[in-house]
């Protein structure tokens, strides 16, 4: 069973074992103390930044004057059987020379010493620069291969990957050696290189003959890529036969002389290359009108070309036309890596190949386990260090070392959220605990901070759960307070939803979810309580402040009425009912009236019929009620009034309560007493205003409120009654 964690893990231990075979193979050749360079058609020694020659390599009383051909860095530079056999046969002598005892450089009469293993820390710069990209394009492509292991596009492009280490290996010793290596050996190498460099060339053709749209039917591309396969392993083997066949004679000369006559592997990669390049044009062409698909193939087509196309133009193109190449395989095999840069960088950021993230988790799992081994080795073999101490250190080292870079590395490319779980938890809360009118705007500012996307949208549509849409360009998320948003371009247009992104939204609504209920459970815990509250004060006090009114008579009673009436307000603000309009105006009339007459004062306050069909929610009536008794009280210790005139007008969404007097007024510009502020503050919590007018005779105060949360009548709730 294709297990993604076994893909991604036996690709890796295949990589590193062809790695580690190269790195041995390469410590075993023998290594020079001088650089040799060609100069003027010799070569030359840098000894202290000067070119000295002649070279001469000494063995037992024998010398071999080192010829520019010795240190040929690509093989392919020969055109033909003859010579390429002269530069294995002067390999072979010069290595055999090179591990005997006593060999040396011999430079202007100076020796210097030759090592005949140049070990493991011996192998040069470019030795590494040509091995390394081979494991990390083998990486890649064990995590698209990972993703969607059914997948023919991800089968291919992990066959690239596989081939790649093989591409690179063998280069790695031939062309990073001192001076030479077995001529036997350095056929072996170059024949692997031959095939699998071949062989990825095709493979590459035949991705891009059907990614990201099939331009090209499976029954062609399928026996057309066996047909060029078979050719590269042709001309392969014509390469590895040319030491000892001459060509034309049987088979292996036959195989011989149609390398020479075809021209050998270079043809035919360039061959390939341009039937690559053909193919992009194709698939270019093939996603028009879809902008995901052609972003993903620009990427990935154009670090192709210039991988591919870079290599090819640097190293194959100059040795078909018979010129010096300007660089060395050490410098050309490394814009191979461009490939998987490219690929990598889809990967991110337009899920290429619908890589997932958990993909990621796997190979750094994977990694983190070859990183020990490689460390514990080290300390073993390296270091001479005992199993237990080595095993130990190498735990703390990769924890100090990898695990901070592995989270540093799946914070930047795994994991998209930017808030820590205490930030997310208090985010979450503010959303469920916000106002019905405000939890829309809390709830897509939550968006935008996770997902910075560019476009947030409202849509008439019922989602239950985030859904992803437009191939990852948009998500779906069900909004709390109804509709559904659109969230489009997450991390301003540089990347693309992933179903963590989902899953992340899920979980946040899920959280949202049990906040609410929560809140709800606790508002009707609160609610019955009140009630209960409201139940004694009906029950306890109101009954006998009842029974003092029927048995007071004169000042006190009028006190008791006022006290019940109070209560009976207050009852109905813990049960959170709302009042008729026309009792609120009719208990403050009667009071009002009650107080004036108490001071000697005539009222004019006609009834409003249209205040009959609306009711007040208890903090309107308790603010209405408070303002009209504060304006009544300044006006009777104040004013010296002999009349008070009340108007109430109920228009649109406002309502409007005059009060004016015929008293001495208010000063125009005076400083407003601590009355005046606290009805001003009083109608300001419910949204409404105090407007003082100064008219020829007393003053004039305008109370103004909303109507807002005011309901229709038809809905006419349970008032408290004291037998009234």
């Amino acid at each position: 069973m294709l297990v993604p964690v076994n893909i991604v893990r036996a690709m890796l231990l295949l990589g590193f074992a062809v790695a580690v075979a190269a790195v041995w193979i390469g410590a075993l050749q023998p290594a020079t103390s001088v650089a040799l360079v060609e100069r003027e058609g010799a070569v030359v020694a840098l000894v202290d930044g000067q070119a000295i020659g002649p070279v001469e390599l000494e063995q037992a009383g024998r010398g071999v004057r080192i010829q520019p051909m010795d240190i040929a860095k690509d093989s392919d530079e020969f055109g033909n059987a003859a010579a390429l056999n002269h530069f294995y046969q002067r390999q072979t002598l010069l290595a055999a020379m090179l591990r005997a005892p006593g060999a040396s450089l011999v430079v202007a009469g100076q020796r210097y010493p030759v090592d005949a293993r140049r070990g493991i820390l011996g192998n040069p710069l470019s030795f590494w620069l040509i091995l390394i990209p081979g494991l990390l394009g083998i990486a890649v492509s064990a995590i698209v291969l990972a993703a969607e292991p059914k997948s023919m596009p991800n089968r291919l492009v992990a066959l690239t990957g596989l081939l790649f280490p093989f591409v690179v290996a063998g280069s790695s010793i031939a062309i990073s050696r001192s001076l030479a290596i077995d001529g036997e050996l350095y056929r072996w190498l170059m024949s692997s290189h031959e095939i699998a460099g071949t062989l990825f060339a095709v493979v590459m053709v035949a991705l891009f003959c059907i990614y990201p749209r099939r331009i090209v039917s499976t029954r062609l591309v399928w026996p057309g890529t066996v047909i060029v396969a078979l050719w590269a392993v042709v001309t392969a083997t014509g390469r590895f036969l040319e030491w000892t066949n001459p060509p034309g004679d049987g088979l292996a000369g036959t195989l011989v002389w149609l390398r020479e006559t075809t021209g050998g592997s270079q043809v035919l990669v360039t061959l390939l290359f341009l039937a690559l390049c053909a193919a992009l044009i194709a698939q270019f062409r093939s996603t028009r009108g879809d902008p995901l698909a052609r972003a993903a193939l620009t990427w990935f087509g154009l670090s192709v070309v210039l991988g591919a196309g870079g290599f090819i133009a640097l190293l194959a193109v100059p040795n078909l036309v018979g010129a010096r190449a300007v660089v060395d395989g050490s410098f050309g095999f490394p814009l191979l890596l461009l490939i998987y840069a490219g690929l990598t960088f889809g990967l991110l950021r337009y899920r290429l190949f619908e890589a997932k993230t958990w993909s990621f988790r796997i190979l750094f799992a994977v990694c983190g386990t070859a990183a020990l081994w490689l460390v514990d080795a080290a300390m073993i073999y390296g270091l001479g260090l005992d199993q237990g101490p080595a095993l130990g250190l190498s735990l703390i080292l990769v924890g100090l070392g990898y695990q901070p870079a592995r989270a540093a590395l799946s914070s930047r490319f795994a994991r998209r959220s930017e808030l820590r779980r205490s930030e997310m938890f208090a985010a979450v809360m503010e959303v469920a605990f916000a106002p019905p009118a405000a939890r829309a705007a809390r709830w897509q500012a939550l968006m935008r901070r996770l997902f910075d996307p560019l476009e947030i949208t409202t849509q008439d549509l019922e989602t239950r759960s985030a859904r992803i849409a437009e191939e990852g360009v948009a998500m779906l998320v069900g909004d709390p307070a109804g509709g559904t948003a659109r969230l489009a371009y997450p991390g301003r247009g540089t990347r693309l939803f992933a179903p963590d992104d989902r899953q992340l939204v899920e979980e946040i609504a899920a959280l949202c979810g049990q906040a609410a209920d929560a809140l709800q459970s606790y508002e009707r815990g609160a609610a019955d309580e009140r009630k209960r509250m409201a139940q004694d004060l009906h029950d306890d006090i109101g009954a006998r402040l009842l029974s003092g009114i029927h048995v007071a008579d004169g000042p006190v009673k009028s006190l008791l009425q006022d006290a019940l009436r109070d209560i009976r307000t207050l009852v109905t603000g813990l049960i959170g009912e709302s009042a008729p309009l026309s009792r609120v105006i009719a208990d403050i009339r009667h009071e009002t009236a009650s107080r004036l007459e108490a001071a000697g004062m005539e009222l004019d306050w006609p009834i409003l019929p249209q205040a009959t069909g609306q009711l007040m929610p208890y903090h309107h009536s308790k603010a209405i009620t408070s303002a009209i008794r504060e304006a009544v009280t300044n006006m009777i210790r104040h004013a010296d009034a002999r009349r008070l005139t009340v108007r109430m007008t109920l228009s649109g969404d406002t309502g409007t309560i005059e009060i004016s007097d015929d008293g001495l007024g208010i000063a125009v510009g005076a400083e407003h007493g601590t009355g005046l502020t606290g009805i001003a503050g009083r109608l300001a919590g419910i949204g409404g205003a105090l407007t003082i007018e100064y008219p020829a005779v007393g003053a004039q105060l305008t109370l103004s409120w909303p109507l807002d949360a005011y309901r229709p009548r038809e809905a006419v709730p349970t008032e408290v009654s004291y037998g009234r």
